[in-house]
């Protein structure tokens, strides 16, 4: 049967997806010697909206299929073929630029530039296989972004083995201690006289914390910490937010509305920006309201209110929503040749060439990532799916899933 398209929950996606690239870009313009201001500050928040919106969808799609007789392979099968091709075309794109280094003289990634091929290509594979690689410092070193894939992937396996059996009051337990580490990761607070002394690991984290949850990409020790600090909130919220069947219903100006807060939180300026000197944990407690709090009430509004949207700007909207995740995965490999490009310019060129190239750059991502969408994930679901209509059901929005 399929569901309605919950199109202010599409526009968030899209809005997330299309945040993440551009946020990149503008750190890169922010290091020497350009040093300009990023426009999207905490656009690395998108990360914990789209953790959000996979738990509350998995509760959401798959909690009543369970009692229906889908069982534990059948819903990893499910998953893994909305998920795992880009995963794959990801590693193929990150391959690709380390094979173009050597012409042009990109120094992204220079350790796996002087591998032989037959290296390259095993790691390769074994990237494919989401097993972390250890000891480069990227847990996927061809696609730094599949990071959250990895997450990700453990949320859907933590679902699966138990956490669907969860009722609501062991849920309202899991997201209030979740949202103590996520406050003590943020915050600098010491868990050594909690959990005892010999955990050395969260001096280290908090550290590292710089007052903002910004971490998990790296195989380290304390960014997988903090990458499952990131997981863990989000996802036992949106189960319990499903779970709960709570609605917000605007009756007027709902998609503007939803739009226009989520575009202040991830818009907001830069880490340190926000509280000023001395008052760093300004920063600290905007994000954790923003993931508790805002996030939260923006899904809600977004499954309550039924909005009617113009024809056209449905589709257009509808399509973003898809688009979201092949962007997601497809673009960071080409940031070090942007960053090359950026370099060389800043040396000659004027501000206005180097919003131009930063333009450019950002509409050629959207076009790779179109055209992956159109050539290789939409063939795959077509191929693997039973349902021909797939794709427009609201089955699962988070990322384009």
């Amino acid at each position: 049967m399929k569901r309605e398209r919950l199109i202010v929950l599409d526009a968030l996606r899209a809005m997330a997806g299309l945040t993440v690239p551009l946020f990149h870009i503008c750190e890169n313009l922010g290091y020497p010697p350009l040093r300009y201001e990023s426009v999207c500050g905490h656009g690395y928040l998108a990360v914990e909206f789209f953790l959000l919106l996979m738990g509350y969808m998995l509760a959401y799609a798959y909690d009543r299929r369970w009692s229906s007789g889908m069982g534990v392979w059948e819903f990893f099968r499910r998953r893994l073929v909305r998920l795992h091709p880009l995963v794959i075309s990801g590693v193929l794109l990150g391959v690709l630029v380390v094979c173009a280094q050597s012409a042009f003289g990109f120094s992204w990634m220079s350790w796996l530039k002087d591998l032989p091929a037959w290296k390259i290509a095993l790691l390769a594979l074994w990237s494919m296989t989401m097993v972390p690689v250890v000891g480069v410092g990227l847990i996927n070193p061809f696609n730094a972004c599949s990071w959250t894939l990895y997450y990700e992937y453990a949320g859907n396996i933590l679902y699966a083995l138990g956490l669907r059996k969860l009722g609501k009051r062991v849920l309202v337990a899991c997201v209030v201690v979740a949202s103590l580490f996520w406050l003590c990761y943020v915050m600098h607070v010491n868990l050594n006289g909690v959990f005892g002394t010999h955990l050395e690991l969260f001096d280290k984290v908090a550290a590292n914390a710089r007052w903002s949850i910004v971490c998990g990409w790296s195989d380290s020790a304390n960014h997988v910490y903090g990458g499952f600090v990131r997981l863990a909130l989000p996802l036992f919220l949106g189960l319990l937010l499903s779970r709960l069947g709570w609605r917000i219903q605007l009756k007027k100006g709902a998609f503007a509305i939803a739009v226009a807060v989520f575009a202040l939180i991830l818009y907001m300026p830069f880490t340190y920006r926000l509280g000023g000197e001395g008052h760093y944990w300004v920063n600290a407690l905007f994000e954790f309201l923003a993931v508790a709090v805002v996030f939260p009430l923006l899904i809600l509004v977004g499954v309550g209110s039924r909005v009617e949207l113009p024809p056209r700007m449905t589709a257009a909207v509808t399509y973003l929503a898809e688009l979201s995740y092949p962007l997601y995965m497809s673009h960071f490999m080409f940031m070090g040749v942007f960053r090359t490009w950026i370099k060389s310019l800043a040396e000659t060129s004027s501000t206005l060439s180097i919003v131009l190239a930063s333009a450019t750059t950002y509409l050629a991502f959207v076009a790779i990532a179109a055209l992956i969408m159109h050539f290789w994930d939409r063939p795959i679901q077509r191929f693997f799916s039973s349902r021909p209509a797939q794709k427009t059901n609201h089955e699962s929005p988070e990322r384009g899933k």
